[in-house]
């Protein structure tokens, strides 16, 4: 189910970059999702446990989404823009897809 989901999400991602966030050994880390593969996606992390630096970029399998809580930022946009002034908020990866 959760290939057909990630299957789904990836075919309507376009080409920005979207900000997420997950656990990595206990630390939080917050990243840009640069590239969707076929079982994963590649991010370029921006900060580590609030702190910034330049970090290489990390593969995140499908099978690990759940594990490490990943979290895609939602600017909470309606399609006619309706929620400007809503501010956003990180969702879990399952939101974006159906």
């Amino acid at each position: 189910m959760k290939k057909t989901l990630f299957a789904n999400w990836v075919a309507l991602s376009f080409d920005d970059f979207e900000q997420c966030q997950y656990k990595l050994e206990g630390k939080r880390v917050v990243a840009l999702i640069k590239k969707f593969n076929k079982d994963s996606i590649v991010v370029k992390p921006l900060s580590i446990d609030y702190d910034y630096g330049t970090f290489s970029e990390v593969t995140l399998n499908l099978s690990e989404f759940d594990e490490i809580g990943l979290e895609i930022f939602d600017d909470a946009r309606g399609c006619d823009n309706s929620a400007i002034g809503v501010q956003g908020c990180y969702e879990p990866w399952t939101n974006f897809v159906w």
